[in-house]
């Protein structure tokens, strides 16, 4: 009787372990779907936002590029008696400022970002940026647009790794015309 006391035991103990093994294989797998849902949810997000500015700020990016085509920089000196130039430049950086705090805390996805217009949000960065340095300067604002800076900052990081530069010395390539 005292071998079959034993083998109950044991027999319990097995269940116990092979349902403890099971509850903790169940418990991962709910983990690794909540994350990928989540991800899923921030990708989804990053493009609806970002659909939602994404005229505003055409329409705004159109009226400076009326003043200042060719993609060149905007000077301080260009906007500063200009009052509706330069609100229409401060409108434009308060979305993007409002993107890139939503990228920088994680609520959007960069990877989904720099696909949709990280290139363009670098050019247009590079070419304002003057008016930000300015608008730090001399409106004590010493943190003006810090997250569409930083933004842009990781944009260019996510871009190397994206587009890696050869090591190829093309000029001792020989081409055939």
């Amino acid at each position: 009787m005292e071998n079959f006391k034993d083998y109950t035991i044991i027999a319990g103990n097995i269940v116990i372990c092979f349902t403890g093994i099971v509850a903790t294989w169940k418990l991962w797998v709910m983990r690794k779907s909540f994350l990928a849902d989540h991800e899923r949810r921030k990708k989804q997000a990053t493009v609806e936002f970002f659909h939602n500015i994404d005229n505003e700020c055409d329409l705004l990016l159109n009226k400076i590029d009326e003043k200042f085509p060719d993609g060149r920089i905007i000077n301080v000196c260009d906007v500063e008696n200009d009052t509706t130039m330069l609100t229409t430049i401060i409108d434009y950086l308060t979305r993007m400022e409002r993107l890139a705090v939503g990228v920088n805390t994680g609520i959007y996805d960069i990877a989904v970002f720099d696909r949709m217009a990280g290139e363009f949000t670098i050019k247009w960065f590079d070419r304002v940026y003057q008016i930000i340095i300015y608008r730090r300067k001399f409106r004590n604002a010493s943190h003006a647009y810090m997250d569409f800076e930083d933004l842009v900052f990781k944009l260019r990081e996510v871009r190397k790794k994206r587009f890696p530069r050869h090591d190829k010395d093309f000029a001792k390539m020989k081409y055939y015309v």
